[in-house]
């Protein structure tokens, strides 16, 4: 999760990504599954999430995923309204600054493996729904 130059905080989520796979076990979200094929697909589907001050000042230590860090304290999180394909509209109305060191975080090593990490677990998802059918079908 960057904190950008203005102090603003961004962060992925895969949970839609997570809740396809999920539901492909039992047979929901296939189309969804499948349309999954390269990277630019795959950015879709991952949501973009703000932070903004707590009201009440608490701190809910809310974790968005289980690899990344928790909400820091004072703020709470909510989804942007964007994914990573759709963001740029918004990036639109950033600092230079901002944007900048967005698209530098997007593009580090450890965001790109795991995005590349993300889409290899849909294939290998795809792969096996894939075989099932095909075994199915003898």
């Amino acid at each position: 999760m960057p904190q950008l130059p203005s102090g603003k905080c961004v962060a992925i989520s895969f949970v839609v990504i997570d809740k396809f796979i999920a539901d492909s076990k039992s047979g929901k979200s296939l189309e969804e599954l499948f349309s999954i094929r390269t990277r630019e697909e795959l950015l879709r589907h991952i949501r973009v999430f703000y932070f903004r001050a707590r009201a009440d000042g608490a701190d809910p230590n809310y974790v968005l995923e289980d690899h990344s860090a928790a909400t820091p304290a004072g703020l709470e999180i909510y989804f942007s309204g964007f994914t990573l394909e759709t963001l740029e509209a918004d990036m639109r109305n950033w600092d230079v600054r901002d944007k900048q060191a967005m698209l530098d975080w997007l593009s580090r090593d450890d965001v790109r493996a795991d995005l590349d990490a993300k889409l290899g677990e849909i294939r290998k998802a795809q792969a096996e729904l894939s075989e099932q059918r095909r075994q199915n079908s003898v």
